[in-house]
């Protein structure tokens, strides 16, 4: 089953605030014991910017678990979405573009796409039988209500809570990964 997680950041300066929060997101979508999850990607999509940095999995090379050696990727990351570039392609694996959101959750047949919220349906309770790809969309701090209000008629989504706790995008991705593969390994 692949996995697709989304990360909303509401621009480059809350990026850069809390890059410890969102350099463990790519260790917590990403990696396992062993290695990385190559059926897995990770997009930190900057709503202001209307950018989109995609972290393939599959292609992913000379990463490590640990923030210090994320530092350099996440500052590729920046630089990009701060000088706008043109160059697309940031690292072994790591592709950025402009879009709307929306173009970044069209994602390939049946996906299931599921957006953290409060008062969402509990994880455990949601049936994923027929699908393919499974899409979770979290947020540190944008409202993703706001963002996903005018999407609605275009992409279906299902609001969900991993946690009945209010925690950082980071372990939400973590309890997301933990529940998928108590299903599907």
């Amino acid at each position: 089953m692949r996995r697709i997680f989304i990360v909303v950041v509401k621009d480059v300066e809350e990026f850069r605030k809390y890059l410890p929060i969102f350099s463990r997101c790519v260790s917590s979508a990403l990696m396992i014991s062993h290695g990385l999850r190559r059926d897995t990607s990770l997009i930190f999509f900057f709503l202001n910017e209307k950018i989109g940095v995609k972290i393939l999995g599959l292609y992913l090379k000379q990463v490590r678990p640990d923030e210090q050696s994320l530092r350099g990727i996440m500052r590729k990351i920046i630089r990009f979405v701060v000088l706008r570039k043109d160059k697309k392609r940031l690292h072994a694996g790591i592709f950025a573009s402009r879009g709307e959101l929306y173009n970044f959750l069209k994602i390939g047949s049946k996906p299931y796409t599921l957006v953290e919220a409060r008062d969402g349906t509990d994880i455990r309770e949601i049936k994923f039988n027929g699908y393919n790809t499974i899409v979770y969309v979290v947020s540190l701090n944008t409202p993703l209500d706001a963002v996903l209000k005018n999407l609605g008629k275009r992409i279906k989504f299902q609001r969900v809570r991993v946690s009945r706790q209010a925690l950082f995008p980071d372990n939400l991705i973590v309890l997301m990964n933990n529940e998928l593969d108590r299903r599907f390994l």
